[in-house]
């Protein structure tokens, strides 16, 4: 794939929407993703992975499943668990400088999974009423369906061709 295109990919509508300034840096942001996803392409992983962990927005660790399953199908266990300690040591050092000061509050922030959504923001949701989007069973309901769902694709769909998650968990070192 050319380099070309990778303008091609910051011109999408999205990133010239009237809402732009909702988005908190979404284009520059989207541009260390798709030139991730460009040198995972290239076959430059760990430049990949410093590249994808530079990303500080949490709906990028929405592209974290697919990044495991690409490197588990890629690599084996032992060098997928390096790729992904590139990664968390590109996180360590971003956030250093909270990390040193206020290490509890920060890791306590960062993975706040118990974060209340604004109905008023919600696109995807708008179709049930407010009292509704704020029920917590709710909430706990959709993340374990999308997690099951995540799994179920992961086993019958994406690695289908390895004998599911198993045969991609248990493979031989095949690869460089």
């Amino acid at each position: 794939m050319p380099l070309w295109t990778l303008i091609l990919l910051f011109m999408s509508r999205r990133i010239h929407s009237i809402f732009m300034l909702r988005l908190f840096n979404d284009g520059c942001a989207m541009i260390l993703l798709y030139f991730a996803i460009f040198l995972f392409i290239k076959d430059h992983w760990k430049f990949g992975c410093i590249f994808y962990s530079c990303l500080r927005k949490n709906e990028y660790f929405l592209f974290a499943p697919a990044l495991l399953i690409l490197l588990l199908k890629r690599f084996y266990i032992k060098k997928t668990i390096f790729h992904l300690g590139i990664c968390a040591a590109v996180q360590v050092a971003v956030g250093w400088e909270f990390l040193s000061t206020y290490p509890v509050s920060y890791i306590r922030r960062a993975f706040n999974f118990g974060k209340q959504f604004e109905y008023k923001w919600s696109l995807n949701m708008q179709f049930v009423s407010e009292e509704t989007f704020m029920d917590v069973p709710l909430a706990l309901t959709t993340m374990t369906l999308h997690l099951g769902i995540l799994l179920l694709f992961a086993n019958f769909i994406w690695c289908r061709d390895e004998g599911g998650l198993y045969g991609v968990l248990t493979q031989k070192q095949t690869c460089k």
